[in-house]
């Protein structure tokens, strides 16, 4: 890099990194991560205690207007009862019991008769008659307390409701399994893709933005007066490749942060348990930024050769619909990568050097894709850049005086030839 080229990038790299837009997609969206994940993960423990008071009410007992209940157990099935039968008092014998009642010391008491397990007879003696104060409950909670040292709250609690029945189709139900696996799939694959996308496109928008700039206000014109317009292209490449590689470093590093801390977690929410399924190895991450950096090459070409050729921010980017759609084909065909992602349709895809930068990073994030057409679509990729890259230098040197005329079609053999 010589010295003409190391001050436009050093310039183009500071300028850029104050960018609010930059800041935002590079620092802010990370912290956002962070602030979604410890959010949802607040707002799923304030949703557990709630759910746990709802336990705990399910599992008071209701005993309407009788507050002091005995018992006496002829069944001999509740010698050995646990804490949940605190609130209930034990009497040896009928004969306790009513002496207690007429006394005044209970409301009621129950007797569970010798042929309770077979029969399930109960005798409930009242003070006087009232159908308000018939009530199994205390029985119930009788039953619960023989289990209760030995099983969680959460399954006394389903005891006291087994089972809420609903009724579901078959298919119905099979497809929203599929839609779940589709879903886990869909995180792993296209969250890499779609981070990628928005890094070429924000860095290398950025670097359309500037050339245009440049030529609206003729700054163009006295920068090559100093400087080749070889060495400008450069320059503003290489600086925005930098803050291209700086934003996926941070939004990769978020990531994969948030996975190692989710991995530690238990009883994660749905909402970010896909994290915990995220495994990017050293050597599939050194693979992807090859393929970012070659990516962000083909596209710097294209964004810099149409900034060159473009007179106004409103007319550079109704041209870079052409070269972003082939890109985008990937996206369209989810069902493809995930069914198959060794069929023609993906490998293709991944091969050919305009639509390879996503195409591969979605298929290698599911498979492990063969040596050789690693190779192939690495070397078409960054021949393509050759090109690319030379055909932007050709166009951007040789219409950078040309403020205020939109080169015609016949003219861009004359262009090329400089």
């Amino acid at each position: 890099m010589n010295h003409n080229t190391r001050s436009v990038f050093l310039y183009e790299l500071a300028r850029n990194l104050k960018r609010r837009g930059f800041l935002f997609t590079a620092v802010g969206i990370p912290i956002l991560g962070f602030l979604l994940f410890f959010g949802v993960q607040l707002f799923a423990n304030r949703a557990n205690e709630d759910a746990l008071e709802d336990l705990a009410a399910e599992l008071e007992f209701d005993f309407g207007e009788l507050e002091a209940i005995g018992f006496v157990d002829e069944s001999g099935l509740f010698d050995d009862t646990g804490a949940l039968a605190s609130g209930l008092r034990r009497f040896a014998s009928r004969d306790e019991a009513q002496t207690a009642l007429e006394d005044g010391e209970l409301d009621a008491y129950y007797v569970i008769q010798p042929d309770y397990v077979a029969e399930g007879n109960v005798l409930l003696v009242l003070p006087e008659f009232s159908p308000a104060l018939i009530t199994p409950e205390p029985v119930e909670q009788l039953l619960l307390s023989l289990v209760s040292d030995d099983v969680t709250p959460e399954a006394l609690a389903r005891l006291r409701s087994p089972a809420v029945i609903e009724q579901v189709e078959f298919q119905s139900n099979l497809g929203e399994e599929q839609a779940r696996n589709e879903g886990s799939d869909f995180a792993l694959v296209y969250g890499f893709a779609i981070l990628f996308a928005v890094a070429l496109f924000t860095t290398n928008g950025y670097l359309m933005q500037s050339v245009i700039e440049e030529k609206e206000t003729r700054l163009v014109e006295i920068l090559i007066t100093s400087v080749k317009p070889r060495e400008l292209l450069t320059g503003k490449i290489l600086a925005m490749g930098a803050l291209g590689l700086l934003q996926m470093l941070l939004w990769l590093g978020t990531i994969l942060i948030l996975s190692q801390i989710a991995s530690s977690l238990a009883d994660l929410p749905s909402t970010v348990a896909f994290l915990q399924d995220i495994n990017l190895s050293g050597e599939l991450f050194v693979i992807l930024m090859v393929y970012f950096v070659l990516g962000y090459l083909y596209f710097a070409a294209v964004f810099g050769a149409i900034g060159a050729l473009s007179n106004s921010l409103s007319e550079g980017p109704s041209f870079t619909a052409v070269f972003i759609l082939p890109i985008m084909i990937p996206f369209f065909s989810l069902s493809a990568f995930l069914e198959s992602p060794n069929a023609a349709g993906p490998v293709i895809m991944s091969i050919v050097p305009f639509t390879s930068p996503l195409a591969m990073a979605m298929r290698l994030a599911l498979v492990n894709v063969p040596l050789t057409e690693l190779a192939l679509s690495i070397g078409l990729l960054a021949a393509l850049d050759g090109v690319m890259i030379w055909l932007a230098g050709r166009l951007f040197r040789a219409n950078s005086l040309l403020a205020g005329k939109v080169p015609k079609l016949k003219d861009f053999p004359a262009l090329l030839r400089g």
